[in-house]
């Protein structure tokens, strides 16, 4: 459309054309690192290089990424206190990525896309939260299967492949995390990512 129509476009319809593009190309890089992070799971081949990684970072660069794609959404993160876990900072991107992914998704009206990290006992707790339509009770304990599409009809047209959610629980697993998912009380998904960690005392939370 852009290259046969572009002297007919606005200006602002020029900027939708390439809103959709910017998305589109998003999907497509996350389904291939997923696609080939099974094939790796499958074979039994992934690499992890386990050190000490600060999550921060890495959530505003994933922040910053839809940020192109996903003006509609307001992208805040909260570090109660100042955190390091025992990652590998390639497959906690890819995790973080999957789950605001999924958030953007599942809350196609926009609204807030929250992170917030604290310190849980002797772990680092990453939640990550959506305004969206919510898992139906009967979903919730089949979220992480392999192939396995959520949520109600209303968002069923939504695309994907039922790969991200089950892909993002076996990379926290083998970094020796765990995940679980809970409806909130407000309107939206909580997704809940447990990992080893430390913490120390922060300034105030910081927005993003």
């Amino acid at each position: 459309t852009l290259l046969r129509f572009r002297e007919r476009l606005s200006e602002e319809e020029q900027n939708d054309a390439l809103r959709i593009i910017t998305k589109e190309i998003d999907h497509l890089n996350r389904m291939l690192d997923n696609l080939i992070e099974l094939s790796k799971m499958e074979a039994e081949s992934i690499r992890m290089k386990l050190e000490e990684v600060e999550p921060e970072p890495i959530i505003r660069r994933v922040f910053n990424l839809f940020r192109l794609s996903s003006p509609n959404h307001n992208f805040r993160l909260e570090e109660k206190e100042k955190a390091v876990v025992h990652a590998d900072p390639v497959l906690l991107y890819q995790v973080l990525n999957n789950l605001v992914s999924n958030a953007v998704k599942y809350s196609p009206g926009g609204g807030e896309i929250f992170i917030g990290i604290e310190p849980a006992r002797k772990k680092i707790k990453i939640t990550v939260e959506d305004e969206g339509a919510g898992i139906p009770r009967e979903e919730m304990e089949t979220i992480f299967e392999q192939y396995k599409r959520g949520r109600d009809k209303s968002v069923r047209k939504v695309s994907g492949k039922g790969l991200g959610l089950y892909i993002t629980r076996k990379l926290v697993e083998e970094m020796k995390g765990g995940i679980s998912v809970e409806n909130r009380e407000e309107k939206g998904v909580r997704f809940i990512v447990h990992l080893p960690g430390i913490s120390m005392p922060h300034k105030k939370g910081n927005g993003a």
